[in-house]
């Protein structure tokens, strides 16, 4: 009787251990989840960032870089969380970035955003009195090298405006909307764009 009332004893003892090893092991894995840095963008004007998952009281430093760049120091809340604003950051929906979040205790977290197919550089060319390259989606300011080969092989050099779009003139040329042509669009913030147009049967 005794040996059986030992043997009870010691299986309650080893069920109340792995209890608590597993609660322990619990409770650590929800503060690594509860630790863990994040970065979300609140809206882009003007540029408003939310960092959380940061030890309360952290100073933070957050920083941009891709198609604008700039620098912003924060403290975190009780909580874990402060919201950072660049004001100067000029981004669109279709803009290509990196905001990196490092905090003095430790705290690191990056966002990373590209631009999608929808916003990738778009061009034609209008025949009309005057050949005119009309473009869209370019980066905002953005030096542009549009090259036209058709009878021959033309460049002119454009900036696309505040919205990214284009509107450069090559002048009269003995082309029309049937000619064969290609077009080939460089800019100096990394765009790009080319379009082959076969002669059509007009």
């Amino acid at each position: 009787m005794l040996r059986r009332s030992g043997v009870k004893a010691a299986a309650v003892a080893a069920l109340a251990v792995a209890l608590c090893l597993g609660l322990a092991t619990g409770a650590v894995a929800r503060d690594a989840r509860a630790a863990k840095a994040a970065v979300v963008v609140v809206k882009l004007k003007p540029l408003t960032v939310k960092v959380s998952g940061l030890k309360p009281s952290e100073p933070v430093t957050l920083r941009l870089t891709g198609d604008a760049t700039g620098t912003v120091k924060g403290t975190a809340s009780a909580t874990g969380t402060v919201v950072l604003k660049l004001p100067k950051a000029t981004l669109t929906t279709c803009s290509s970035f990196s905001l990196r979040a490092v905090g003095t205790k430790g705290s690191v977290a990056t966002l990373k955003k590209t631009a999608g197919a929808a916003c990738k550089p778009t061009a034609t060319v209008d025949f009309g009195s005057s050949v005119i390259v009309i473009g869209s989606r370019f980066k905002p300011g953005e030096h542009l090298s549009v090259t036209l080969i058709a009878d021959g092989t033309r460049t002119k050099v454009g900036i696309a405006s505040a919205k990214g779009l284009l509107n450069l003139s090559f002048g009269a040329l003995p082309l029309s909307n049937c000619s064969a042509y290609t077009l080939k669009i460089t800019g100096n913030k990394g765009s790009t764009f080319k379009k082959v147009q076969p002669a059509l049967p007009c």
